[in-house]
């Protein structure tokens, strides 16, 4: 499974990604509804939700699609905000693995 944004990149060109990009599931919105779309979905799934991800997110895991959370995508973008502000960033593997172990 990826673990970064580079980790996507690599991803075959024709892949889909399909991005869960709402603030539904803070709101308390499952998203389970959409699950049934992926029985003819072929591709990737990214929701951006991290704590907790979707419904739909655990459908797609399920069904074997590769996923991620949101959470590689907020540590690459406080990453780049380092290295245009100060010039140098962290690593990213000890921020992942101490906000993994936190959510």
């Amino acid at each position: 499974t990826p673990e970064s944004l580079t980790d996507w990149l690599s991803l075959e060109k024709e892949s889909t990604l399909l991005i869960q990009g709402t603030s539904a599931p803070h709101q308390g919105e499952s998203l389970s509804h959409f699950g049934k779309a992926l029985g003819s979905f072929q591709g990737a799934f990214a929701d951006l939700v991290y704590n907790p991800p979707s419904n739909l997110y655990q459908q797609a895991k399920e069904v074997g699609f590769p996923c991620f959370d949101g959470l590689p995508m907020l540590i690459d973008q406080a990453l780049a905000s380092q290295r245009i502000w100060w010039g140098r960033a962290g690593s990213f593997e000890p921020i992942y693995d101490y906000l993994r172990s936190r959510f």
